[in-house]
C-alpha cells in the first residue's frame, strides 16, 4: 500500500514541477512579447528554437548564430551547438 502511495505522490510531484516550469517559461515569453507559448515544456523545447526564445526572454540576451527556420542539417547542428 505504501509503495503505491509513494508512486502516486512522485507522479503528482513531477506533474506539479512540469506545470510550474511551464508557467514560468510562459511568464517570461509573455513578458518579452513573444507570440509563442509553451504547452508541454519537454516536447515544445525539443527542437531548441523555443528553448532559445525562453533563454532570450529570461536573460534579455540574444542567442548568437540562431537560425530561426533551419532548413539544412548544418543549420540544425548550429542550432544545437548553442542549446
Amino acid at each position: 500500500m505504501h509503495f503505491y502511495l509513494l508512486q502516486l505522490v512522485l507522479f503528482y510531484s513531477r506533474q506539479l514541477q512540469k506545470w510550474i516550469y511551464t508557467d514560468w517559461a510562459n511568464y517570461y515569453l509573455e513578458r518579452a512579447k513573444s507570440k509563442r507559448k509553451v504547452s508541454d515544456l519537454s516536447a515544445d523545447c525539443r527542437d531548441g528554437l523555443l528553448l532559445a526564445e525562453v533563454i532570450e526572454a529570461v536573460t534579455t540576451f540574444k542567442v548568437p548564430d540562431l537560425v530561426k527556420k533551419p532548413k539544412t542539417p548544418q543549420h540544425m547542428t548550429t542550432l544545437f551547438k548553442w542549446v
